[in-house]
């Protein structure tokens, strides 16, 4: 006879009780259930960042069902979720690993509620006044000065004392038999794996974590719809510590039989939430998959409530799995409640045109309620760079089904100022002083000044933009600039107006422009001045995981450029370049970065052509091992002159070695040229990175394998990723 675990949770007005808030990438994982028994999964609520693994635990209860309970969030390769349940709360005794802030909160947690870290070095000071000593009277302004440097003195005796201590065991962890997202999941849920290399690990700590693998394994796998998985394990003594294997046979997945939705309430025959009940992701007879269970009962509650009904929750939502029969079902009661919509706007007078800020909202009155649209709108204002507070309000109302919003803004002091220092090898030192008038007049313009200052390059540029159709996306800008350059091939003095029209949809940015452009320049034995009618567009795509420390990312662009006599200008052009960077996670701490660029140009006079339109390469960000933009066709003097032609390639991978530490391989070639593709031009070497919150500082030693005596050169550099 069959047991049912588990029970039905009633939902509330805005999140139904038993979801699980997972994202795309994400699995939870929940303790095997014992054979012969039914499980009923009603998990609680687990909050997720994007790209982390949603983790639930089930655990017997003495009812004789299980109740599911909240657990941890575990390491993803594209971040992280401190577990906030367990583990000792607030600040140490001064207790921890060296490399670690002291006195730092200490929140997170092994799988059995034990503290954990993956510092190198671990250290416990006593002092009688740490903040983590409950209730604990707080010394005297003369004890503290007295005993101020205890900490310091007593962590230097500790570091001193590490040498003494012997090294801690290492488990070397094979898993056969699954790969893909199983492997993954088997990893992020097995706790001998992610405790292989912890400092603290001795041989009780790994046998009890041995013991525990079997089930962690059921466990990882029942996300994905196997319930009768065979797992072989098997510890042993190496010579440098000890070497886990466990071999999987995943088994049969489960299959679904039953898929029961009901909708309820005034909102049963509405079209859209008809359409997402008939497109739920499983079907009878597909094989179960806890992430698309979720996946199909947030879509049809997100299609209720974005469609008005805003009281929308399930008043039953089950998933059932059957150990003896080995067959899952389903059953979800969705009850719509009330319709609403959008009522009167009221936007707060801060001395901006309300019709500009008008634009910046997603809905109008009479469009069905959602929260979302509130949401989004008062991203959309916050993004303007106008306000310093925005909130974007429902006015409830004791009747009616229309629903008033109050748009509540505080703007920001009009001036911003920014200052900025950097360094790289083709730039040398360089310095950035900006000054930016948030908005001028109540039509919302806005004015930048911006001064660069490098080895090669001094540059004064000025953009005065106006917000127009849609202003959280579309943008005129009025520009005009100087800029002097002088680089080891080639200076150059440009001169500068221009008008541009930048739209943004989606991920995508995309520019027009028109410029008119003086140019007087020197490179090899060309020299003049050049006047250009230039016009063009640039079509933008940037995609990452994190701006400042990218696991998984990727960029793309395209650039065309042209002018012609019949309209003014002293040559004719038309020029093209296209650039990609893709960065990819490879392993559980290494990056693959891989990055191309190709371009070509005609010209009807190349000895006429400015240096800023031709192509060299060579530098920091292209062929590493060669200075910069010292690369392309030479002339009959053999002093380098650009090409019309350009290709460039470049890999590398990058491994945390400790901390914010990584260690880098590259390898970099390519070449410019204008009739025939020359010999590549190759770079490879090593390098350093750390991660810093400015961005990534890189340490590159590169050699330029393709030439005779294959010269060695230092590259440094600082800057995000992507």
């Amino acid at each position: 006879m069959n047991q049912e675990a588990g029970r039905d949770r009633q939902g509330d007005r805005h999140q139904p009780q038993g979801e699980i808030a997972l994202r795309k990438g994400q699995h939870h994982r929940l303790q095997p259930a014992d054979h012969g028994r039914m499980v009923e999964i009603a998990p609680v609520q687990v909050q997720c960042i994007e790209g982390v693994v949603g983790l639930v635990r089930a655990q017997p209860h003495t009812s004789g069902h299980q109740q599911v309970e909240q657990g941890a969030c575990s390491r993803h390769p594209q971040g992280e979720v401190e577990r906030s349940e367990g583990g000792v709360g607030g600040f140490r005794l001064i207790h921890g690993r060296a490399g670690e802030w002291l006195g730092a909160p200490y929140n997170k947690a092994r799988p059995n509620g034990k503290p954990g870290s993956s510092a190198s070095l671990r250290f416990d000071l006593c002092l009688p006044w740490a903040p983590s000593m409950m209730g604990a009277q707080q010394p005297s302004r003369a004890a503290l000065k007295t005993t101020a440097l205890f900490p310091f003195l007593l962590f230097l005796i500790a570091l001193g004392w590490a040498g003494a201590v012997p090294a801690a065991a290492r488990v070397e962890v094979e898993i056969k038999g699954v790969k893909g997202e199983l492997l993954e999941n088997v990893r992020a849920y097995l706790g001998i794996y992610r405790e292989r290399e912890h400092e603290d690990l001795d041989e009780a700590r790994i046998r009890r974590l041995h013991r525990r693998a079997a089930g962690e394994i059921a466990a990882a796998l029942q996300p994905f719809g196997y319930y009768r998985p065979r797992v072989d394990s098997s510890l042993e003594r190496v010579e440098n510590g000890w070497r886990a294997v466990y071999v999987i046979d995943p088994g049969k997945r489960i299959p679904v039989t039953r898929v029961e939705i009901e909708i309820t309430g005034p909102g049963a025959e509405e079209a859209e939430l008809r359409e997402a009940a008939e497109g739920f992701p499983l079907r009878p007879g597909d094989l179960l998959d806890h992430r698309r269970y979720e996946e199909g009962k947030r879509e049809l509650l997100h299609r209720a409530r974005s469609n008005g009904y805003r009281d929308a929750r399930y008043t039953e939502h089950r998933l059932r799995v059957d150990l003896d029969t080995y067959e899952a079902s389903i059953l979800l009661r969705l009850h719509t409640g009330e319709h609403y919509v959008f009522g009167p706007v009221s936007i707060e007078d801060v001395g901006i045109d309300r019709e500009l800020l008008r634009r910046y909202l997603v809905f109008e009155p009479g469009d069905p309620y959602d929260n979302e649209h509130l949401l989004e709108s008062q991203r959309a204002l916050e993004e303007s760079g106008y306000f310093s507070s925005v909130e974007v309000q429902p006015v409830e109302t004791e009747t009616g089904r229309r629903i008033p919003v109050e748009v509540r803004l505080k703007l920001r002091k009009p001036n911003r100022y920014s200052l900025g220092v950097g360094y790289g090898t083709d730039t040398g030192i360089r310095g950035r002083l900006g000054w930016e008038r948030r908005y001028i007049g109540h039509r919302g313009h806005r004015l930048n000044l911006n001064l660069k200052v490098s080895q090669i390059r001094q540059e004064f540029y000025s953009a005065y933009q106006i917000p127009v159709r849609n202003p959280r996306t579309d943008m005129v800008e009025l520009t005009a600039g100087l800029r002097d350059r002088s680089t080891s091939t080639s200076d150059s003095v440009l001169r500068a107006v221009g008008v541009a029209q930048r739209v943004r949809w989606g991920r995508w940015r995309e520019a027009l422009f028109l410029r008119a452009e003086s140019d007087t320049f020197r490179v090899g034995s060309d020299s003049g001045t050049t006047g250009m009618l230039v016009m063009g567009g640039t079509l933008t795509r940037l995609v990452a995981d994190d701006a400042r420390f990218t696991r998984r990312g990727r960029v793309f662009s395209l650039e065309l450029t042209g002018s012609a006599e019949e309209l003014g200008s002293d040559l004719a052009l038309l020029r093209a370049v296209a650039y990609t960077k893709w960065v990819v996670p490879a392993g559980s701490d290494g990056r693959l970065l891989l990055r191309g660029r190709v371009g070509s140009l005609a010209v009807s006079d190349f000895h006429a052509l400015p240096p800023r339109y031709r192509f060299f390469t060579g530098g920091d960000q292209t062929i590493r091992g060669f200075e910069y933009e010292s690369i392309g066709t030479r002339d009959d003097a053999g002093q380098v002159i650009g090409g019309r032609n350009l290709v460039e390639a470049g890999v590398e991978y990058d491994h945390r070695i400790k901390g914010n530490w990584r260690a880098a391989v590259f390898y970099d070639a390519g070449n410019a040229f204008s009739e025939e593709l020359l010999p590549l031009r190759e770079g490879a070497g090593v390098g350093l990175r750390l991660q810093l919150p400015i961005g990534m500082v890189r340490v590159d030693l590169a050699s330029a394998i393709s030439e005779p005596k294959r010269p060695l050169r230092l590259h440094i550099t600082i800057g995000p990723d992507l």
